[in-house]
């Protein structure tokens, strides 16, 4: 098997832009994050980004994927907690993938991140009563009822 190695250039100062080009949006997140996402899954390994002025935004804009990545770190003793890490990492991929293209489908959401969609519904929480009330949502802002909308989810009354 032939290895490939790459090294990504997102240096570049984007004086004329005024905002660095690998953080800007793109397929449902950013264009570094999408060139990484796809040389990671076309088994580039290793892969080098090389960031300069903006450092910060950069590293920012890709922090989901080293967060995905950061599969590769972590000791595993056995072959089932292995096979049990990659199923959960795939199974994780499959519903980011189906998030983007939900969010990419819709007019609204298309410019939030997949990041930016899960925060949003972070903060809605279920409270549980153990007597006459029951169970009760916190209230939903617009983001969060356009979000539930574009998925088809409704909270039960």
């Amino acid at each position: 098997m032939v290895k490939v190695a790459a090294i990504v250039l997102a240096a570049g100062a984007s004086r004329r832009m005024k905002q660095a080009k690998m953080t800007l949006a793109y397929k449902g997140g950013t264009v570094l994050g999408t060139v990484l996402t796809t040389m990671h899954s076309a088994g580039v390994d290793p892969l080098i980004v090389v960031i300069g002025g903006a450092k910060d935004a950069v590293e920012n804009s890709f922090d989901d994927l080293k967060n995905h990545l950061d599969m590769k770190r972590l000791r595993i003793h056995s072959s089932a907690s292995m096979d049990a890490r990659l199923f959960l990492q795939f199974l994780a991929l499959i519903y980011i993938s189906q998030i983007r293209n939900v969010i990419q489908a819709d007019k609204i959401l298309r410019n939030l991140t997949v990041r930016e969609v899960m925060e949003d519904m972070e903060t809605l929480v279920q409270i549980k009563y153990s007597h006459r009330y029951g169970q009760l949502y916190t209230e939903t802002n617009p983001i969060q009822r356009k979000i539930m909308s574009a998925f088809n989810v409704t909270l039960p009354t």
